[in-house]
C-alpha cells in the first residue's frame, strides 16, 4: 500500500469524525503555521501537509480516536523522514 492510499483510507475515517468545515478550519490554521515555521528551502506544500496531519492528530487525540492517531503518526514519521532526506541531499549537492 502506498502512502497516498494509506492516507486516503485514514482520511475516510477522519471524515466520519470531523465535518468538512472543521477540516477546512484545521487546514487554514495548518497552512499559516507551516508558512510561518518553514525554512526557506522547505517545500511549503509538504510542510503544510505535515502540519495538517499533526493538527488533525491532536484533534483525534482529544476525541479519543486512537486508531486514527496511530495511522497519522505512521504517516507523519514517513513524511518527516522524506523531508529530512531531501534536506540532506540539498546539503550534499550544495557542497
Amino acid at each position: 500500500m502506498t502512502l497516498k492510499e494509506y492516507g486516503d483510507l485514514t482520511m475516510k475515517e477522519i471524515k466520519k469524525v470531523l465535518s468538512q468545515q472543521q477540516l477546512n478550519n484545521i487546514y487554514l490554521g495548518s497552512s499559516i503555521k507551516a508558512i510561518r515555521d518553514s525554512k526557506e528551502d522547505d517545500n511549503e506544500e509538504t510542510m503544510t501537509k505535515l502540519q495538517y496531519m499533526k493538527d488533525i492528530q491532536k484533534v483525534m487525540e482529544k476525541k479519543e480516536k486512537y486508531e486514527i492517531c496511530h495511522h497519522l503518526k505512521v504517516m507523519i514519521k514517513i513524511l518527516e523522514g522524506r523531508i529530512e532526506e531531501k534536506r540532506k541531499n540539498k546539503e550534499v549537492n550544495n557542497k
